[in-house]
């Protein structure tokens, strides 16, 4: 009888923790996709900052 309770209780423990793993691996999985579309934009919008004309007269506030 207490065999087949501590079955039950490691089965129900191991099909918690293979439940926890595929949900934190789904996860994980979405953040490296958002992270991926991220450093897309970032390398956009470095690119269009670098491109950009520099200042034809800087901006000196008066130094009196």
């Amino acid at each position: 009888m207490w065999a087949l309770l501590w079955f039950v209780l490691v089965l129900g423990a191991a099909g918690l923790f293979a439940l926890l793993g595929v949900r934190l691996f789904r996860q994980a999985k979405a953040l490296v996709r958002e992270l991926s579309a991220v450093s897309e934009r970032l390398a956009q919008v470095s690119e269009a900052v670098t491109h950009m004309a520099p200042p034809t007269t800087p901006h000196r506030p008066d130094s009196r």
